[in-house]
């Protein structure tokens, strides 16, 4: 099997900081209102590193595989793909994610945050997770094809 230690460290990495964001949103309440932000461009930043540090590790296979996986998965999971790429882009390079912000009356007293990908909005923890699932198949997939071949 390729070495993808560093890959799977990142996807470590990725899901440690999907937890913390997806536990600081189930707080009603929070001495540090800005953490949900941190802990979002932290697992922005960390997600899409995921794919570059595999790349990094095995860039011939990986040069050679991927087109052929990305097109595999269905449309909604590329777009997805592009779309958290543009959401770490703004993070990163420009003001923050597109994230809207909203608190739901009645039954809710904690803000619901949201991308709009497309005209289609998603809540912000629960697509971050579908997107870290893209990732970890992703690794899983990568290394069930190259299961038989020794690191270089």
């Amino acid at each position: 099997m390729p070495a993808i230690e560093a890959t799977k460290t990142k996807l470590a990495e990725a899901e440690f900081f999907y937890r913390k964001l997806s536990s600081v949103q189930q707080r009603v309440f929070s001495n540090e209102p800005e953490a949900f932000g941190f802990y979002l461009s932290a697992f922005l930043s960390a997600a899409r590193s995921v794919s570059l540090v595999l790349q990094a590790e095995q860039k011939q296979k990986y040069d050679e595989w991927f087109t052929g996986w990305k097109q595999s998965l269905p449309g909604d999971d590329q777009a997805l793909l592009t779309n958290f790429n543009e959401q770490r882009v703004a993070t990163i390079h420009r003001t923050g994610a597109e994230v809207t912000h909203r608190t739901p009356q009645p039954q809710f007293y904690r803000p619901v945050r949201s991308f709009n990908f497309d005209g289609i909005e998603g809540e912000v923890v629960q697509t971050c997770g579908r997107y870290l699932t893209v990732l970890s198949n992703l690794v899983k997939s990568f290394a069930e094809r190259f299961a038989d071949e020794t690191a270089t």
